[in-house]
């Protein structure tokens, strides 16, 4: 969520600075973590706050991708992303499987 904008000059150029709150995305990939996906099979990766496809270079080759149709690639960004920002990431559970 965008919780402020502000024009800043430094060295005669214009910068727009955004501060942004994160701390639901990060809030609910811990609660999934914790409790899980509740009786769904299918568990997400994780959280992405949607400001973050418009600066995140992960996420912004992803979006490329994505337009371009090829899944494989925009998957590949989307789990670089995870790996660089664990804090959205959904803790999953390894499963083991008996051999008998």
């Amino acid at each position: 969520m965008l919780l402020n904008q502000e024009l800043i000059e430094e060295d005669g150029k214009t910068v727009l600075r955004n501060t942004i709150d994160v701390s639901q995305a990060i809030a609910k990939a811990r609660e999934v973590s914790e409790t899980g996906a509740r009786g769904k099979n299918i568990v997400p990766l994780g959280y992405i706050p949607p400001e973050y496809w418009n600066f995140d270079p992960w996420l912004k080759m992803a979006k490329e991708a994505a337009h371009a149709g090829d899944k494989h690639e925009y998957q590949k960004y989307v789990l670089k992303f995870f790996k660089v920002h664990p804090e959205f990431a959904v803790i999953r559970g390894a499963k083991y499987w008996s051999g008998a």
